[in-house]
């Protein structure tokens, strides 16, 4: 069986002891949000924990899913000071809320807001992870550490990045630091790059 790195270990020794669980539903991160109308994440801790828990399903030999849908509660801040995202599966998808004119999902502050990484399970590759509507502010060192390999694609569309302090919102240079030359596609459509608050 292949290997679950650290932070799944402990993120599962976590989810064993049923820490962070209460008030969510089927055992899961999601909440009924704020709205009153929808369910979704209202915490990274959570979100990072379902993706984990069905990476290490996939790691321990069962079958990924075609697709992976995570919503994101409109009008919420996850705060990402606590840690980053971490996009574990492939064909995903992160959406503020369940229409177009959902907005107000926030990943508000941390060094780094999304790490991507390369699949620890031999054969199981990141493909397309597409982010809609989300807004990302307060990081103090990159938004989105895009430091997987060149079969994984990451596409933003309608996000904003606004109210940070760093110089860069995308850094994709850790690969090309160990010599590999080609990093993964970070695509950005619709979205609008601001360093004011607003």
């Amino acid at each position: 069986m292949p290997s679950i790195n650290a932070t799944t270990e402990q993120v599962l020794v976590q989810e064993l002891s049923g820490a962070g669980m209460a008030g969510t539903i089927n055992g899961t991160g999601v909440v009924n949000c704020p709205d009153g109308f929808s369910t979704g994440y209202t915490d990274i801790v959570l979100l990072n924990l379902d993706i984990s828990r069905e990476f290490a399903r996939i790691s321990a030999g069962g079958p990924p899913e075609p697709e992976y849908v995570y919503t994101i509660c409109p009008k919420t801040v996850l705060n990402t000071a606590i840690e980053p995202l971490v996009p574990l599966l492939s064909n995903t998808t992160f959406r503020c809320g369940n229409s177009t004119g959902d907005i107000g999902c926030i990943f508000a502050g941390g060094e780094a807001q999304v790490m991507f990484k390369d699949s620890a399970v031999a054969g199981y590759d990141y493909e397309t992870i597409i982010f809609q509507r989300i807004t990302f502010t307060s990081f103090s060192e990159v938004s989105i550490a895009a430091f997987a390999s060149n079969q994984t694609t990451a596409r933003f569309e309608g996000c904003h990045w606004r109210g940070f302090s760093s110089q860069f919102v995308v850094n994709q240079t850790h690969l090309q630091s160990l010599g590999i030359d080609r990093s993964m596609t970070v695509e950005i459509f619709d979205s609008i790059i601001s360093v004011s608050v607003e």
